[in-house]
């Protein structure tokens, strides 16, 4: 039976098998870091398509400068939301890390992330408020082992 099998199918087969295998083990310890990389690309697509849409406005208007200046001032809004976003990203991280060594309760973690987020209640209303609660469901879920539901994701955003 072996006799029938030859050596380039052979190898082939085998890398086959491994390039299989260490995809699959990749993608188990290493999901994390690969939806990082996924989440990151798609949220710097739609930054810069959002920039050439307000590009476009200007450069179609009929008071050329009046707009040019609009959009100006937006750019720079949108510039602090971003800086503002990045920082919470960086607290959150922390709050996770914190979490998931001390292994707190659901409720804990639901205080300890009120606290964190009553600083950033501006961008409740933000664009990026879908963006930064996928982040905290995820978070949650892969580091510290809790889902959070809609009611309580909601609740994280309440004021005190």
């Amino acid at each position: 039976m072996f006799n029938n099998i030859s050596w380039s199918s052979y190898l082939s087969i085998t890398a086959a098998i491994t390039a299989v295998y260490y995809f699959f083990i990749t993608a188990i310890f290493y999901r994390n870091e690969i939806t990082k990389i996924f989440i990151s690309r798609n949220s710097d697509f739609i930054n810069t398509s959002a920039k050439q849409k307000n590009k476009n406005v200007t450069t179609n208007s009929e008071n050329g400068l009046e707009e040019l200046s609009r959009v100006q001032g937006d750019e720079k809004e949108d510039a602090y939301q971003s800086y503002m976003v990045h920082e919470l990203m960086n607290e959150l991280k922390k709050v996770f890390k914190k979490a998931s060594d001390k292994k707190l309760l659901k409720e804990e973690l639901i205080l300890a992330l009120q606290l964190t987020l009553e600083n950033y209640l501006h961008l409740k209303e933000s664009p990026f408020c879908a963006a930064i609660n996928s982040l905290i469901e995820l978070e949650s879920q892969s580091q510290c082992s809790i889902y959070l539901n809609e009611d309580e994701m909601k609740l994280l955003w309440k004021e005190r």
